[in-house]
């Protein structure tokens, strides 16, 4: 019969599996099989060995992963991603593991990598994290012309700070402002945004 998971995607769940009824030699283990990034190779299933390290380490794990993958240089796109995947995984399934503006802060050095960008602002509307919108005004005034799927999505994003109820007076007003902004010079993307958020 065939097997419920592939060889890859089976050695992804025990290596998770670690994390969460591993020891310290299982850390050791994990950490190694991470290793460092390389900026060409591609590793499948790396992300369950990040999510695995950070079940099993916490902070150390995450300062790991952020020393070597979300804040270092010539990382490829891929080693990134799968850092920000595990980083997912916490947040949605291990959610008391760490404080939630810890892992926000964590993703915010991958706003400036443009591959990532959308995916990133988009958690991070979903986190309620409502500190970014100067960032992502320098994004605008920098990239976004080359970059339809980020302006989309950070119109997506100060669409959503104006309805929050957990957004500061300060940074609605500041979103608003980037809004009406970006409303100016590109009024199409913001109406096909708001059409799809109704």
């Amino acid at each position: 019969s065939t097997p419920l998971y592939s060889s890859a995607a089976s050695d992804v769940y025990k290596r998770q599996m670690l994390g969460l009824c591993g020891n310290e030699s299982d850390a050791v283990f994990l950490k190694r099989q991470i290793g460092q990034p390389s900026a060409d190779e591609i590793r499948f299933g790396v992300e369950g060995l990040m999510g695995g390290l950070l079940l099993l380490t916490g902070e150390d794990g995450l300062k790991f992963l952020e020393d070597t993958r979300l804040q270092a240089s010539g990382v490829s796109d891929m080693e990134s991603l799968a850092t920000v995947q595990a980083l997912q995984f916490v947040w949605t399934y291990e959610p008391e593991l760490f404080p939630k503006d810890r892992l926000r802060k964590s993703l915010h050095p991958t706003l400036q990598n443009g591959a990532l960008r959308e995916i990133v602002i988009r958690d991070l509307a979903r986190w309620n994290d409502w500190t970014i919108t100067p960032q992502l005004a320098e994004i605008c005034q920098a990239n976004t012309e080359d970059d339809p799927g980020s302006l989309r999505a950070i119109v997506g994003y100060l669409l959503t700070c104006g309805k929050s109820d957990v957004a500061s007076e300060t940074q609605i007003a500041d979103a608003a402002e980037l809004l009406e902004q970006i409303r100016e010079t590109d009024p199409n993307v913001v109406k096909m945004v708001e059409r799809t958020l109704r």
